[in-house]
């Protein structure tokens, strides 16, 4: 009965019923022959030879080296941490296999959005789905129709970086506010730009009372959405510090740059690995070499 629960134990490791049964019957015995053993426990000589090959290449037997006709089992502790260690890299390689499974292809592709409706459930979703920061040059009735999304956004803790047209009040990580006078007064028309951890962004030109469009595009493609995002983000930098520069506080020129590349460094800047990913670039190096290949 012991036996049977031993066997049971080990062919849930992977070892077939036949291969539990030779190594627990070669465990504490000096070498074998494959057919010392076949008559051992009372099974085909050629099928215990099988089995006995499969168990060296699964690491639970040795074979003598000059004729290989006499086995003996590896200790059970030997064989153990091997079985650890092929687990940890089989589980490695399922986790990788199932979380690309999951994910969706990226998409460089760039999509028409053809009603208002579709437009604000396209921003919804995309300010649900954001992890690190969100970067908005936003007019005044697309703002009111998001204003509870990015608030969503602050109470996550999320950096949001907003270029606007009228005061506001929501504590985003920074409100660039353009003097309206220069730019809507001569512009009657509703604009939205927006990019989401610098992997996907939208880009709106609606009618002057924001329940129109004409035209609008959305997309998930590295290029657009990341240079997108440079392009944002330069915009609300300059009107901060233009700001700044026009009421005279010199002083707070560094700290508010020093503040922007806290958040937006080189190396760390929101969709940078996807961007390198997307093109197979593991580091600068390997972008250098590919543009010189």
């Amino acid at each position: 009965m012991d036996q049977i629960r031993d066997i049971e134990a080990l062919t849930e490791l992977g070892f077939t019923q036949l291969e539990s049964e030779i190594y627990l019957t070669l465990l504490g015995m000096k070498p074998q022959t494959g057919y010392g053993i076949a008559k051992r426990i009372h099974k085909p000589t050629a099928n215990v030879y099988k089995a006995l090959t499969t168990l060296h290449q699964k690491g639970a037997v040795l074979m003598e080296a000059d004729s290989g006709k006499h086995v003996r089992a590896v200790h059970p502790d030997e064989l153990l941490k091997q079985l650890d260690r092929r687990f940890a890299e089989n589980r490695q390689r399922v986790e990788d296999i199932l979380r690309n499974a999951g994910r969706p292809k990226a998409d460089d592709n760039l999509y028409q959005i053809q009603s208002v409706d579709q437009l604000y459930e396209r921003c919804d979703r995309m300010l649900h789905s954001a992890e690190m920061a969100v970067l908005a040059d936003i007019y005044p009735a697309p703002y009111q129709r998001l204003l509870p999304r990015f608030q969503e956004l602050v109470d996550r803790g999320l950096t949001l970086c907003l270029h606007v047209y009228e005061p506001v009040t929501i504590k985003a990580t920074f409100v660039a506010q353009a003097r309206k006078e220069r730019i809507i007064s001569g512009w009657p028309r509703q604009w939205l730009r927006m990019t989401v951890d610098g992997k996907q962004g939208i880009i709106a030109l609606l009618t002057e009372d924001g329940q129109g469009i004409h035209q609008a595009f959305w997309s998930e493609s590295p290029v657009v959405a990341y240079s997108e995002q440079y392009s944002l983000g330069s915009d609300i930098l300059l009107t901060l510090l233009q700001r700044e520069l026009d009421n005279g506080n010199l002083d707070e020129l560094e700290k508010i740059h020093s503040r922007w590349t806290s958040h937006f460094s080189s190396r760390s800047a929101p969709g940078k690995q996807y961007f390198e990913s997307f093109f197979g670039w593991k580091n600068r190096e390997d972008h250098d070499s590919e543009l010189r290949s």
